[in-house]
């Protein structure tokens, strides 16, 4: 839990528990976010640490939204978010893999889908599940909860998920 502090109940800073996943990943860490803003500052200590261990595999699962009433092509949505996520977020090399749900930007609202979830994976042994979007608010200001799981077998459960969601071809790389 994150926010302000209440007498006897223990919280811990969302943005200390995903900075310390980011050092502590080795091979592969998964993160897949609904909103990223600022992502420059929040990513920063995950570029390092790709420095620091360069098989390191960083790989991003995404909401790329059609807001209500844009009629811009799926296309120019796909490049518009490419280039502010890479601008925005992780303006490094190399730059990681970014996947996303092709349905968010269905022109039907009623087909629309979301990809909603906010998770961590370090090296399929570690799993953050968490309420918090990879933002400077629900970083550091907002009241979140999260729960940190040292289950290797959840976390092995959810990288395997979206992986298979990948192969599979329902989430598409982003250019």
């Amino acid at each position: 839990m994150s926010g302000p502090d209440v007498p006897g109940v223990p919280t811990a800073d969302t943005y200390a528990v995903v900075q310390s996943l980011f050092r502590e990943a080795q091979n592969e860490i998964v993160i897949a976010g609904y909103a990223f803003h600022n992502g420059k500052l929040l990513f920063e200590r995950l570029a390092e640490q790709k420095k620091l261990c360069p098989q390191l595999r960083i790989i991003f699962y995404v909401d790329v939204p059609r807001r209500a009433g844009d009629t811009t092509t799926s296309d120019g949505i796909i490049l518009r978010y490419a280039e502010d996520f890479r601008t925005r977020h992780w303006p490094w090399q190399p730059f990681p893999e970014v996947y996303y749900d092709p349905r968010a930007l269905e022109t039907d609202s009623h087909s629309r889908a979301s990809l909603h979830a906010k998770v961590v994976v370090v090296d399929r042994s570690k799993l953050f599940l968490t309420s918090a979007n990879f933002t400077e608010a629900a970083q550091n200001r907002n009241i979140e909860m999260g729960l940190l799981s040292h289950a290797a077998y959840l976390a092995e459960q959810v990288a395997a998920y979206f992986e298979g969601l990948r192969q599979s071809g329902q989430l598409q790389r982003l250019p």
